[in-house]
C-alpha cells in the first residue's frame, strides 16, 4: 500500500485471494504499485507524483508472486486468463464495475492461445481495452503473449526522445512506444525510485486511454485504439527517430 495509490479493489488470482495488495513484501519488487500510480496516483495531494488519470478508480488483479530472494516474479498464465476471463462480467471477483482499460504487463512465450484471444476478443466486444507491455528480453514481440494477441493495444519502450531501449522487445507488432523510465513508488509510506521497462511505457499508456474514457465515455474500443494510435507522433517528428521501420509502431505517445 502507498499513501499516493488508493485501490478501491481487487483480488488475488494467483493465490485466490482476497488479499491482493502487496503486504508481507520486503524487497521493493513493486511493479504492480507503480504501473497503478503511473495510471491513477491521486493527482494534488503534494504526495509523490501526479497520475495521467488521477481520478481513475484502480482495481488490482495480482497475477504474479514477488520472490524477494531472487528478485524476480513468478508467473502465472492460468492466473493471466482468469482475471481476463472474469473481467466482462460486472459481478468479478475484483468487485469492480466493467472496466474501461484493462493494463497488463505479464508476457509468456509462445504464440497468443486461442483462450487468450477469445477472452480478449470478448472483452474488445464490451468496449474494454487491453494494453499490455511488449516485454523487456530485447527480442521479438511475437514470441510473446499476450502482447501478440489480436485487439490489444501494445507498447513497447523508448528513451525520453524517442530511442528504443536496447532490452525492450519489438516487431510489427508495437501499436505505440512511450517513456519506459519511470519515478515511482516503492514499498513503505514514503519511499520512491527510478524504474525502468515497457511495463511503464504500458501503464502510460494505460493512463491516457483512461484519461480519453473519462472524457469520452461513449468511445468504443476501436474508437480508443485509433485515438491513441492515429494521435501518437511520428518518429521523424522527435529528436530520437526510431531506425526499426515498422518495429516501433504508428508513434511515440502524445
Amino acid at each position: 500500500a502507498h499513501p499516493d495509490v488508493k485501490t478501491v479493489g481487487g483480488f488475488d488470482y494467483f493465490g485466490e485471494s482476497e488479499s491482493y495488495g502487496s503486504a508481507g513484501i520486503s524487497c521493493l519488487l513493486t511493479k504492480g504499485l507503480g504501473m497503478s500510480a503511473l495510471v491513477g496516483a491521486t493527482n494534488n495531494n503534494t504526495i509523490g507524483i501526479a497520475g495521467i488519470a488521477g481520478s481513475a478508480e484502480l482495481y488490482m488483479a495480482k497475477v504474479d508472486e514477488a520472490n524477494c530472494d531472487t528478485l524476480t516474479y513468478e508467473q502465472s498464465p492460468s492466473a493471466v486468463f482468469e482475471a481476463l476471463e472474469d473481467l466482462a462480467s460486472s459481478d468479478n471477483a475484483m468487485g469492480s464495475p466493467v472496466p474501461d482499460v484493462v493494463l497488463i504487463s505479464q508476457h509468456f512465450e509462445g504464440p497468443c492461445p486461442t483462450s487468450f484471444q477469445n477472452a480478449i476478443d470478448e472483452l474488445n466486444e464490451n468496449n474494454i481495452t487491453i494494453v499490455a507491455s511488449s516485454g523487456d528480453e530485447g527480442g521479438l514481440v511475437g514470441n510473446y503473449y499476450p502482447a501478440n494477441c489480436q485487439n490489444v493495444v501494445t507498447v513497447a519502450s523508448v528513451d525520453e526522445i524517442g530511442r528504443p531501449e536496447s532490452d525492450s522487445n519489438l516487431s510489427v507488432h508495437v501499436d505505440v512506444t512511450a517513456p519506459g523510465e519511470s519515478f515511482i513508488p516503492l514499498n513503505g509510506n514514503d519511499s520512491w525510485g527510478k524504474a525502468n521497462g515497457s511495463n511503464y511505457a504500458a501503464a502510460k499508456t494505460a493512463g491516457a486511454i483512461a484519461l480519453v474514457k473519462s472524457n469520452y465515455p461513449e468511445l468504443s474500443a476501436e474508437e480508443v485504439y485509433s485515438a491513441v494510435v492515429e494521435s501518437s507522433v511520428p518518429y521523424g517528428d522527435i529528436a530520437g527517430d526510431c531506425t526499426m521501420g515498422d518495429y516501433c509502431g504508428e508513434g511515440y505517445l502524445n
